[in-house]
């Protein structure tokens, strides 16, 4: 697996901050872009969110999250990396 970000990871603590940075960067981002109804699955309404935000380097991160709204409460149920594809010579 080849890591996109400038943040390199030393051991389980650095992994554990690395996440929480990355959480970080959903939460302050969720309001900006669309949830998409995914449909009920029988536990509560599904959302799909497709984000794209800045690391700290500036390079873009791709991020899909899926939300579940199950009794007057939202939960983040997976938070995924999706690569970056690069078009040009870049």
């Amino acid at each position: 697996m080849v890591m996109l970000l400038c943040d390199d990871t030393n051991g389980m603590e650095d992994f554990l901050d690395y996440f929480v940075r990355k959480l970080f960067l959903i939460k302050n981002n969720v309001s900006t872009y669309p949830a998409l109804n995914g449909g009920d699955n029988g536990h509560g309404d599904l959302y799909r969110q497709d984000m794209t935000v800045d690391d700290k380097c500036n390079r873009p991160i791709n991020f899909r999250v899926t939300w579940i709204y199950e009794h007057i409460e939202v939960r983040m149920i997976t938070a995924l990396i999706r690569e970056v594809v690069k078009h040009g010579n870049s």
